[in-house]
């Protein structure tokens, strides 16, 4: 996997990310989960995108570059993870779900849960389950302790209107694995 995955419009990337891994190193762990759901957000044309309002310091990255992690806290509770998409548009993808696959006994101690049920099936889950924060805001996608890596799925590509959202949630940009346990 090179940085031109993620040149594409972002619909096209929040697709092709799905079955892709999620990696993430803390305190001598591996952590890893297979993306089992995205979210698209477009540009300015975009009403649930934050590019929607036009370009200022809080989505910055969406407007300069693509490969790079777009952090953000929402409703100052639970850490967003995107991936900024689009070599000749704006935007970014949400990464809604993955399915544990390395680690998960550390992503319970991170989560506060005994079982697997329920553990990274949502944005907010899964950042606590993995760590993730601020400090990964505008690195790349590529390499480093968080990353993503190339992957593959079985399961029929489904799509969706956003969840979450005041605006722009009816417009069909969720892409998830059909019949997968962690989509949220």
């Amino acid at each position: 996997m090179d940085k031109q995955f993620f040149s594409g419009n972002p619909e096209d990337v929040a697709e092709k990310l799905l079955g892709c891994q999620l990696v993430r190193h803390k305190d001598n762990q591996i952590l890893k989960g297979r993306v089992v759901e995205t979210e698209a957000y477009l540009g300015e044309e975009d009403p649930g995108s934050f590019a929607s309002r036009g370009r200022n310091v809080r989505n910055s990255l969406m407007f300069e570059t693509y490969g790079k992690f777009f952090i953000y806290l929402s409703y100052g509770v639970h850490y967003m993870l995107n991936i900024t998409a689009g070599r000749n548009t704006v935007g970014s993808v949400l990464i809604r779900a993955v399915e544990p696959l390395k680690g998960i006994e550390d992503m319970k101690v991170l989560r506060g849960k005994e079982s697997v049920e329920g553990l990274t099936n949502g944005p907010g889950k899964l950042t606590q389950a993995f760590g993730i924060d601020e400090y990964f805001n505008g690195k790349s996608a590529l390499g480093g302790t968080l990353r993503i890596e190339e992957g593959c799925h079985e399961e029929p590509v489904e799509r969706s209107g956003r969840i979450g959202i005041s605006r722009g949630e009816d417009i069909e940009l969720r892409f998830y694995l059909g019949g997968n346990d962690f989509v949220s």
